[in-house]
């Protein structure tokens, strides 16, 4: 049987039935100003149209100290926080941040550009996309 996760009422942004999610952890090391955190996945691009629903970023050592600017090929289409900050830890459903459907053309490359490193700790980013 298919999982399904709903936890909130008319949320669609953990629609996991047709929202796959992407979730990538870097040490702080790799976290630098400049870093392309999704630069190295497959998934960064794909021969198809895609809509963006949602973003994540927790991890390193406070909430705040770790900065990534969003990029759809060389168009910035915003900028994102750390929600939470420690080691060990996955993003919960507070900290997701709607991309109202952000939309990604067929070949176009989804980019996340460190503005602030991380501090210490791991930087763990998820998006959640949907092939159109």
């Amino acid at each position: 049987p298919r999982c399904r996760h709903y936890p909130a009422a008319g949320n669609n942004l953990f629609r996991g039935d047709v929202m796959p999610s992407y979730t990538i952890s870097n040490t702080a090391a790799v976290a630098i100003v400049g870093a392309d955190l999704f630069g190295n996945e497959v998934w960064s691009r794909s021969p198809r149209n895609r809509l963006a629903t949602s973003f994540a970023m927790v991890g390193s050592t406070n909430a705040g100290d770790t900065g990534v600017d969003l990029f759809i090929d060389e168009t910035r289409i915003g900028t994102f926080m750390n929600t939470q900050g420690g080691a060990n830890l996955v993003p919960q459903f507070d900290d997701f941040q709607s991309l109202e459907a952000l939309f990604i053309p067929a070949g176009a490359q989804l980019r996340c550009v460190v503005n602030d490193a991380a501090a210490s700790n791991p930087v763990i980013t998820t998006i959640r996309v949907e092939d159109q």
